[in-house]
């Protein structure tokens, strides 16, 4: 009987030590409950620990932040998973007196601007920090010689108005603000007290304290609460930015904002601002059609010095009354013929000229001859200079008869009333970058048959509208 008895005794230990281990006790008294070294108390105004924007100073053992600036009094600190409850002695002030306040806490305004939170890795808390009404008591906790200015009466009630006041209603136990949230897993958690700016007055801050009350819970379902992040439009340099989306209570993106690449500049076809003359330049300054602050400059060659054509009736190279032979003039040297000031470009006995300038720019016609004369020698006519009709908003119709070899660059850029163009020339071999951008979009340049394909892809570099057609 004795040895049943025993037995019976160990196998009740037994079952005792299987349902409720020694170790779980052991366990259990191992867990840390009080987080409250986790925060900086000590020092509140500490720049290296709290994130302190709007400060005004510390002053009975709290910190006063701000009047209507943005304020985000703040911490960083690093907790294991578990629940945790936050409170905090602190306290806002709404209006910027005492009636203002208690006005608008009257007419039903919400006065909860000052935010208490916690933000986690998978979440934000948030609570309310108390306004100076809603501890306000039938009891003055202050009882320093200036009682009579630190604290106001409103509806019977005493009101702490400065920060000693304020400090003796947190001895006292009022003005306590608590927040519960969860940490699912160890990491680091901001805390703080936030505030937007525009409105209000000072919060008063005062000492922490953190609990951990068990095994962390399910986070709270999270709506997000979105605001817009305005983009901004691409310019003719600067690439631009979408409209985007983010949850203003939690930070993350909702719709992150793209690139819009820049679109670059669309130049008008110019304007000549300063008129060449046989001793200067002259100047074509255009505008982006994007944006009219932005332009450009390119140069318009000088004018060359004009040489009238007699009326001559002799043959080219007809022998004078005493038998000399009449030579071409030098190269370099301005012949004008007509509404077109042509340059010597080979003299001897074919002596050749190329255009070099019109000097009637109001043509609207205009002929390219093969040969013309001067002084009883015939130059032939082989080329076309550089800028010769560019910007020339008059010019409607050009005639490039047959010898014509080369065309320049920009000879007719931006003359955009010009919609028929005949080229007799089938000697055509070099025409020049943009000579031909900025037509007119109907233009048609009609070509010796013979000459179609080969002359089609050789405009096709000049800068011609898609539009433009070319015909034989």
């Amino acid at each position: 009987m004795r040895i049943k008895k025993l037995l019976s005794i160990v196998l009740t230990l037994i079952m005792i030590l299987t349902i409720f281990p020694i170790s779980s006790y052991a366990q259990e008294s191992d867990v840390k409950t009080d987080y409250t070294d986790a925060i900086n108390n000590a020092d509140l105004s500490s720049n290296s620990v709290w994130d302190i924007r709007g400060t005004k100073g510390i002053a009975d053992g709290m910190c006063r932040v701000g009047t209507s600036e943005e304020i985000n009094f703040c911490q960083d600190i690093t907790l294991p998973a578990g629940q945790y409850k936050m409170t905090v002695k602190a306290v806002y002030r709404y209006g910027t007196d005492e009636q203002q306040e208690y006005d608008a806490i009257m007419l039903g305004v919400d006065t909860h601007i000052a935010k208490l939170y916690a933000e986690t890795k998978s979440c934000r808390y948030e609570g309310t920090v108390k306004n100076r009404y809603e501890d306000a008591s039938e009891i003055n906790y202050y009882e320093g010689d200036d009682k009579d200015t630190a604290v106001v009466k409103v509806n019977n009630l005493y009101v702490p108005n400065s920060s000693k006041a304020v400090a003796a209603w947190f001895a006292a136990g009022k003005y306590s603000n608590e927040l519960v949230f969860n940490v699912q897993q160890e990491s680091i958690v901001k805390i703080g007290i936030s505030k937007q700016g525009g409105t209000g007055d000072y919060t008063n801050i005062g000492a922490w304290t953190l609990t951990r009350l068990g095994d962390a819970q399910e986070d709270p379902v999270h709506i997000h609460t979105e605001a817009v992040v305005t983009g901004k439009a691409a310019t003719c340099t600067e690439d631009g930015l979408t409209d985007g989306i983010v949850c203003e209570t939690c930070g993350e993106v909702i719709k992150e904002q793209t690139k819009i690449e820049a679109i670059g500049h669309d130049w008008d076809a110019g304007v000549i601002t300063k008129q060449p003359t046989t001793a200067e330049n002259g100047v074509m300054t255009y505008t982006c059609k994007n944006d009219a602050q932005h332009k450009k400059t390119d140069e318009i060659a000088k004018l060359v010095e004009e040489i009238e054509v007699p009326n001559d009736t002799k043959e080219p190279n007809e022998p004078i009354e005493n038998n000399e032979v009449i030579k071409a003039k030098a190269v370099g040297t301005s012949i004008k013929s007509g509404a077109i000031l042509y340059i010597v470009t080979a003299a001897g006995d074919t002596p050749e000229v190329t255009v070099k300038a019109l000097s009637n720019k109001k043509v609207k016609s205009l002929t390219i001859p093969s040969t013309i004369k001067s002084d009883n020698v015939t130059y032939k006519v082989t080329g076309i200079e550089k800028n010769v009709c560019k910007g020339n908003k008059v010019l409607k119709k050009v005639t490039i008869s047959e010898g014509i070899k080369k065309i320049g660059a920009n000879a007719f850029k931006g003359a955009k009333n010009l919609k028929k163009i005949t080229i007799k020339s089938t000697v055509l071999k070099n025409v020049g970058k943009n000579a031909y951008k900025g037509i007119h979009k109907k233009a048609v340049i009609k070509v010796p048959k013979k000459q179609k394909k080969a002359y089609s892809r050789l405009f096709k570099k000049t800068g011609l509208a898609s539009t433009v057609k070319i015909k034989a």
